[in-house]
């Protein structure tokens, strides 16, 4: 087998189905789509059977022993043979392009493929309603790849959780190309593929310490799905204390204040990533000060708890001096945003046409309308003909740095 994609899933049925069939758009016989299914449930079998017959491709496992999410990926990766592997979430899609993408990494032999600009479909029923049935694209696409050899350097900066979402373009489990062989040797070495309450983020620093370079391609070879009840959905309603109730017996370290929220998940899978791989030197690198004061902005009802945390932790060499001017200037911009929030929560809820005339008008920057697609797949489609003008035929095209 050359290529599996992996698609662990939960209660999520209808929008599986359509991340199963992106992968399945795949005019390939030598892949793989490995379906782990924990549901409550065991319906999306038939729903399979009936939307994809006797193609022999897909490969369906029920679990009815209510396995936390990252003991549901674990056990879905063992499971797959692919040379190359890459897992999406079941709101998610991937293209059929990953598969050309693939062969250019192992023609190459390259260990890993990113790729820049994440694609967002915002699904029917999302928080976010304004942006029903829309893809989220910054730009147009080249279909660039670069080698990048400096992913120790890149991994350090991102240890710092300045910016927890700057591992989208850093090597993982989820939305990238990764070469089993190294998953294998990971479960060899630490008996898991992922852990913690951050299966992708926990993912970048261990692959991290297995390879030393990857290659970046400026095409999504995937799409990142939000749907209701998703990971996104929960962090947008401020229901992400839902997500860490997926995982059973959680401790956090206790150099994290006890609270659920995106800052805290970042790095919590940070410090249990190193540890579980005996990288802890790059634990020196968190800017605790920073870190302290985004979460109290991010969950004010733990600011005490964060005060504390600071001055035990991070107290030395005017850290938590430092902690509470960030904190107070944190928040000064946290009341600007929240005033705009409401007044546009106001439109989107007692005027949603004036908020649709404002959208057309004055577009957001990352959103290119996309005729309210109701599902992934014509969000799919409206992506090709998109592309299609501004790339013409795909074509891997390698750039030297």
């Amino acid at each position: 087998m050359f290529l599996s994609i992996v698609i662990p899933t939960k209660n999520r049925q209808l929008t599986a189905i359509f991340a199963i069939r992106s992968a399945l758009a795949i005019p390939n016989i030598d892949i793989e789509v490995i379906v782990h299914d924990c549901s409550d449930v065991d319906s999306l079998r038939h729903d399979i059977e009936i939307n994809f017959k006797s193609d022999v491709r897909v490969k369906y496992f029920f679990i009815d022993s209510k396995p936390s999410m990252a003991e549901n990926w674990n056990m879905a990766f063992a499971k797959a043979t692919g040379e190359y592997v890459c897992g999406i979430g079941d709101d998610d899609a991937v293209l059929k392009e990953i598969y050309t993408i693939a062969k250019w990494a192992k023609a190459n032999n390259v260990a890993a493929v990113a790729h820049t600009s994440p694609v967002y479909y915002q699904w029917p029923g999302f928080s976010a309603q304004i942006y029903n049935g829309t893809i989220a694209v910054e730009r147009s696409f080249s279909g660039e790849i670069v080698v990048v050899n400096t992913l120790a350097e890149r991994i350090q900066d991102y240890c710092t959780l300045r910016n927890p979402n700057g591992y989208l373009d850093l090597p993982e489990l989820y939305h990238c190309l990764i070469r089993n062989d190294i998953l294998k040797k990971i479960y060899v070495d630490t008996g898991k593929f992922v852990d913690a309450t951050s299966v992708d983020i926990y993912s970048v620093i261990v692959i991290g310490k297995y390879i030393s370079s990857y290659a970046i391609i400026d095409y999504p070879f995937t799409f990142r799905g939000a749907s209701k009840g998703s990971n996104s959905d929960r962090f947008k309603t401020g229901q992400f204390a839902n997500h860490f109730k997926e995982y059973k017996n959680l401790s956090l370290p206790d150099i994290l204040p006890s609270c659920a929220g995106f800052y805290t998940t970042a790095a919590e899978s940070v410090i249990i990533a190193c540890k579980n791989t005996g990288q802890e030197q790059l634990l020196e690198f968190i800017d605790l000060p920073e870190l302290y004061a985004n979460i109290a902005i991010e969950i004010p009802e733990v600011y005490d708890l964060c005060v504390e945390k600071a001055a035990k932790y991070a107290g030395g060499n005017g850290g938590f001096e430092r902690f509470l001017s960030s904190y107070a200037k944190k928040n000064d911009v946290s009341k600007k945003r929240t005033k705009r929030g409401r007044v546009t929560t106001f439109l989107q809820t007692k005027l949603p046409f004036v908020s649709r005339i404002f959208r057309k008008i004055v577009p957001h920057k990352h959103i290119l309308k996309a005729s309210q697609a109701s599902t992934i797949s014509e969000a799919i489609e409206w992506f090709y003909a998109y592309t299609q003008k501004q790339l013409g035929a795909f074509e891997v095209t390698q750039r030297i740095v």
